[in-house]
């Protein structure tokens, strides 16, 4: 059931629509709600392209999508990095206008760093890694010459040795868009309805390559309070100026449903943005118990006794948290302060469901299964996976593509999906298919399990039920790490670490930004420490 705001968004017949969508707003199930209206009112699948940032935001859209349409058709749901890539392996029109001959590779990082060095000996240039990476020329006009002369050559040697970049890969693509290159015209043609989320961490590259869809309806998606991300280019400012031009339509989705009250009014005070068009002002219809501030000096993150007992003292059976902190040395000295008192932590980044419960649900749902797995393949793995669903022929289930990709990578996941599935079409009883799949992933089931005869979604829902009930009597681990390493995603309780700090000192926009990000992953606690 939507709310007003969210269904004025799936409604609008406006062309040009500005969502500015608050921490928890429930933004994804807008958007794939206004495709399924836009399809079951008559638009083809195949003219939707829908943009993300992360190859896990795209998998989850593309099985949120096949959940609610059963159309044969699926619109495409991908990164910007991914797009690009497709149209580079699929079309020779493309490829040769950018100027390679062949499908270029990813560029490892140890080609990358090889063919760096060659170039800067065979021209001479003297500057760092870091200014002939960035996407801009240094200041002064010497620096300025070494950056021109040395990108010249870097790019040549790369398609000299049929290799390519992501950054270069964007901008290349983007470029043919944005000058209407003939080669180009048939995507403007086919793509008539563009989705972009997480707009706040478009650069302006991005941003003219989205915009140069002149004939397309445009839908984006974001909130400058959330773009964490300036150091690799990308700005806020356009979110902003749009929020301003009487061209767009601007929908805000104020209605927070992960934190409490409590937290959005906390929040809510990070940004002084006053009326500003762009601010948005979140509120939740959840009570709960006051933040929570903590006044220490600053020592980089080295947690005394007292203080790990209060985090551990705050954490209750069965409720995730989550310890942030601003800068990766930081993460460490809290990481050295649990070993040292042998409290249990996790590092790795955890999403809603355990992956027993992707498991079971993967059993069921073919559909679950990639998007789930996909989330953990690195960059370079995932152009590999874009790569082969081009190439293979279509016939080939998505499924069996990924699988034959990356069996090996996820073999023991693969394995006990198979087996579960097995169980599943067995001609057991229901008690004894339950039994067995709890036993396969180790989830405690009451003594005495009497069921009725039920189909296989209703035994994976029983055996989730199992699960749930099982892990809500432990302690989970508190997942340690930076504020950016969790964008996304919720915990029960979190811990904000040195804030007002020397490395978090809230002195312009992007601090405050990273601030609001970290207070906003809170659904039940929040408990904010403060360097003096």
């Amino acid at each position: 059931m939507l709310n007003k705001e969210q269904q004025h968004v799936v409604d609008s017949n406006a062309k040009q629509i500005l969502v500015l969508a608050g921490a928890g707003t429930g933004k994804t199930t807008v958007l794939i709600s206004r495709v399924a209206r836009l399809v079951a009112s008559g638009v083809k699948p195949t003219s939707i392209l829908g943009l993300t940032f992360t190859n896990a935001a795209a998998s989850e859209m593309r099985e949120r999508y096949k959940r609610i349409c059963k159309t044969t058709d699926t619109p495409m749901f991908c990164t910007f990095h991914a797009f690009c890539y497709s149209l580079i392996i699929q079309d020779t029109a493309v490829r040769n206008a950018i100027g390679y001959k062949g499908i270029p590779d990813i560029a490892k990082d140890a080609d990358l760093k090889r063919i760096e060095m060659s170039v800067k000996a065979q021209c001479g240039v003297k500057l760092s890694h870091d200014a002939l990476m960035r996407n801009t020329e240094p200041a002064s006009l010497k620096g300025a010459m070494q950056y021109r002369v040395f990108r010249k050559q870097y790019e040549k040697k790369l398609k000299q040795e049929n290799l390519i970049t992501f950054d270069i890969m964007c901008y290349e693509v983007g470029k043919l868009f944005v000058d209407n290159i003939p080669c180009i015209r048939q995507y403007k043609d086919t793509y008539k309805y563009i989705f972009v989320d997480e707009f706040q961490d478009t650069d302006q590259k991005q941003w003219d390559f989205v915009s140069s869809f002149a004939d397309a309806n445009l839908l984006v998606v974001g909130d400058a309070k959330q773009n964490l991300y300036s150091f690799r280019g990308s700005t806020s400012a356009i979110i902003k100026q749009l929020s301003q031009d009487s061209n767009w339509k601007t929908i805000k989705l104020s209605q927070n449903y992960r934190s409490t009250s409590q937290i959005c009014d906390f929040s809510n005070k990070i940004h002084n943005w006053g009326d500003s068009p762009y601010n948005l002002v979140i509120h939740s219809d959840r009570p709960g118990c006051d933040v929570v501030m903590y006044h220490r000096s600053y020592d980089g993150g080295i947690l005394t006794d007292k203080e790990l007992k209060v985090i551990q003292d705050s954490i209750h059976a069965g409720e995730t948290a989550a310890v942030l902190c601003r800068s990766n040395a930081e993460v460490k000295n809290v990481i050295n302060s649990f070993e040292l008192n042998q409290i249990p932590y996790i590092t790795k980044q955890v999403d809603k469901m355990s992956d027993k419960e992707h498991i079971l649900l993967s059993a069921i749902r073919s559909e679950h299964l990639i998007p789930w797995l996909s989330g953990n393949l690195t960059a370079s793995e995932y152009t590999e996976y874009i790569r082969m669903c081009t190439l293979i022929p279509k016939y080939r289930d998505d499924e069996m593509k990924f699988s034959e990709v990356y069996y090996k990578r996820f073999s023991e996941e693969f394995d006990t999906i198979y087996a579960i599935r097995k169980i599943l079409n067995s001609e057991c009883f229901t008690n004894g298919k339950v039994i067995a799949i709890c036993n396969i992933l180790k989830i405690r089931t009451p003594k005495d399990v009497a069921l009725e005869q039920i189909n296989s979604d209703e035994v994976i829902l029983k055996c989730i039920e199992y699960l749930k009930s099982s892990t809500a009597q432990v302690k989970a681990p508190i997942y340690i790490g930076t504020i950016h390493s969790v964008k996304g995603l919720e915990y029960d309780v979190v811990h904000l670490l040195g804030v007002g700090s020397k490395s978090f000192n809230l002195k312009d926009e992007e601090q405050h930004n990273i601030y609001y990000v970290g207070c906003t992953r809170a659904k039940s606690k929040l408990y904010v420490w403060k360097s003096m």
